[in-house]
């Protein structure tokens, strides 16, 4: 578990691929589940905010109901990520806010294929597939490609 108190997006955004990066493997008992099963199986986690104490953990921990019985944006796109690590794809965590006037205060994951962009944000047990409301500003905190 990162325990040191994140400061912003960068800091968060380089913890969070290095969680990724490193701890992949751990979602193997999942591997026989499609992408498309495994968004449906992160977005009925239940949504939940850490407040003032962000944590961070890796995608085993983070699995673990008893340890973690609800997760926030942050920690569902470590899972998503960590399936696409795991299977050797392009993924970007991407920090973004919705409407003018607003922080950026949101991250998900995308998938990249070539020059395209995929959002898989299953934050939200009404999140749908590839599907995402358009951001009014959107900064990449964490990739595994250059």
């Amino acid at each position: 578990m990162i325990k040191e108190k994140l400061k912003d997006r960068i800091q968060s955004g380089r913890h969070m691929e290095r969680i990724i990066k490193t701890y992949s493997d751990d979602i193997s008992p999942l591997d026989d589940l499609s992408l498309n099963e495994y968004f449906d199986f992160i977005k009925k986690i239940p949504y939940q905010e850490d407040g003032q104490n962000e944590m961070l953990d890796r995608p085993k921990e983070l699995l673990n109901p008893k340890k973690w019985p609800g997760l926030d944006c942050k920690k569902k796109a470590i899972l998503m990520a960590s399936y696409l690590q795991k299977r050797g794809l392009k993924w970007a965590l991407v920090a973004v806010c919705e409407k003018l006037g607003d922080d950026i205060h949101h991250v998900y994951t995308l998938l990249k294929n070539g020059t395209r962009f995929y959002p898989l944000d299953p934050t939200f047990s009404t999140a749908k597939f590839l599907k995402i409301n358009r951001p009014y500003k959107a900064e990449i905190i964490g990739s595994n490609y250059k």
